[in-house]
């Protein structure tokens, strides 16, 4: 007997689904463009700032070293078609460009990357289960001098209130739950770096927590397969940016190859006008006054 192909899930589109069914199938199923949004752009900008920024040797990681590196990142990314769209006149990308600033002042007010042991930047996790097949990009991976690691991701949006602050590590749960069924070692601690106001957020896994996400995933895998999704979200046929779902997984103790980070989503209207209309979600959109759809 042949077996199931597995379905692929990664961090972004886990939570699309627990949002709204009908976002995941235009993403992840439909591949619609969504319209061009700066607060993603610039984002998109930072992560790639220091990205190059941590890949450099200690004594290179300077504050005059980041700011440098904005312009000549942003020459680069402004070609892409991806953001394309953004149609910004030069005043407004001179605004832009300052606020993509000030994050990565804000950066260096947190922590000195000089003194950071980085293994990798924009790692690819990758965990294949007996039904899903769990990836994602963690932002760096770093190794404390007690030779325990970290996973850190990089926010530019607005922080979480304090209510919400456990909801903000869903991404990194999900990287360190990947990371412990594909190494069987769970990493000491998680760490989101608020760059639009400047604030570290930590938290240290459990094995409970983890259990508890794997069967939050689990419930969303039977949803899929409720919904007739299942036979379309093939690991061949997801778009979840990843590439080849084969792709060696990020090990602390082997060299591998790591690609650069996905693009934003590219310009278009694919998304504009489109709600989706189940009850729930039209519910929370009233509730919260905005579109089902909103920038990272």
């Amino acid at each position: 007997m042949e077996s199931p192909e597995l379905i692929a899930l990664s961090p972004s589109r886990a939570a699309d689904f627990k949002a709204c069914p009908q976002l995941f199938k235009f993403r992840a199923i439909d591949r619609l463009p969504e319209p061009s949004d700066p607060s993603r752009a610039r984002g998109t900008l930072v992560h790639a700032v220091l990205e190059r920024l941590c890949r450099m040797p200690a004594g290179e990681r300077t504050i005059g070293t980041a700011r440098g590196l904005l312009g000549d990142v942003w020459a680069e990314l402004r070609e892409l078609d991806e953001l394309a769209g953004l149609d910004l006149d030069a005043e407004q990308e001179a605004s832009w460009l300052d606020e993509a600033d000030r994050m990565i002042r804000n950066y260096f007010r947190l922590e000195d990357p000089a003194r950071v042991i980085v293994h990798e930047v924009e790692a690819r996790v990758t965990h294949e289960g007996e039904r899903t097949a769990l990836r994602g990009i963690v932002d760096r991976i770093e190794v404390r001098d007690d030779g325990e690691w970290v996973l850190v991701d990089y926010k530019t949006g607005r922080p979480p209130s304090s209510e919400r602050a456990l909801g903000s590590f869903f991404a990194l749960k999900f990287y360190a739950l990947v990371c412990w069924r594909a190494f069987g070692r769970m990493p000491r601690e998680l760490r989101l770096i608020q760059l639009g106001q400047p604030e570290v957020i930590t938290l240290r896994p459990s094995e409970q927590m983890l259990l508890g996400l794997e069967r939050q995933l689990d419930a969303r895998l039977a949803d899929v397969q409720s919904l007739g999704l299942a036979d379309v979200l093939g690991v061949q046929q997801i778009a979840t940016g990843l590439g080849d779902p084969r792709h060696l997984v990020v090990g602390l103790d082997a060299h591998h190859e790591v690609a650069g980070a996905p693009g934003v989503p590219g310009a278009g209207n694919g998304y504009r006008g489109r709600r989706c209309l189940r009850r729930g979600c039209a519910r929370r959109r009233r509730q919260r006054g905005s579109a089902a759809i909103r920038g990272h």
